[in-house]
């Protein structure tokens, strides 16, 4: 699966109809586990150096630059992905892809690393199996690509000591 969450996806109706081709008809009674590819905001526009300087920036606005172990990380790989759970998933793909502000409902993640594709969805029966699944995956992930520069992240268990890679 690879949906493009473009800018012109503006309303969550948007949303709803970009990815409606992987949604059952009652969408709104499962809880999803997704995963996101996400992209570093400068690309194509700054050179690498001002781009990390700029992610910087905004983290330190956002007042947490302190507390995230994982930035550096981030502004080395080539591939971002944020895995997540919900159980709307059209209302947190467009808090993700829109309210970004410093007390806006995205998560950090991707409030520094924009969407870029809706890169896979998967529904469960309840937010426990769900958010099972999501510290699994982002796991698995991690090690999967332990040698190449890519960096997989969700909330869940955020206090974890990121040497998956880089180490």
């Amino acid at each position: 699966m690879k949906i493009e969450l473009s800018l012109d996806l503006r309303t969550k109706m948007d949303i709803a109809t970009a990815v409606g081709s992987c949604l059952p008809a009652n969408y709104t009674d499962h809880h999803y586990l997704y995963m996101i590819e996400c992209r570093r905001k400068y690309e194509g526009s700054l050179t690498a150096m001002e781009g990390d300087h700029s992610i910087r920036k905004r983290a330190n606005a956002l007042k947490q630059y302190d507390s995230l172990p994982w930035l550096n990380r981030c502004l080395e790989a080539h591939t971002l992905v944020y895995i997540g759970e919900s159980s709307d998933i059209v209302r947190r793909l467009h808090e993700h892809m829109w309210d970004r502000s410093q007390n806006g409902r995205a998560a950090l993640f991707t409030k520094l690393f924009p969407p870029h594709y809706l890169r896979d969805l998967k529904w469960f029966p309840n937010k426990d199996a769900a958010t099972l699944a999501e510290k699994n995956v982002r796991k698995i992930l991690n090690r999967q690509f332990r040698d190449q520069k890519a960096f997989a992240y969700s909330d869940v268990d955020e206090n974890e000591t990121w040497t998956a890679f880089f180490s």
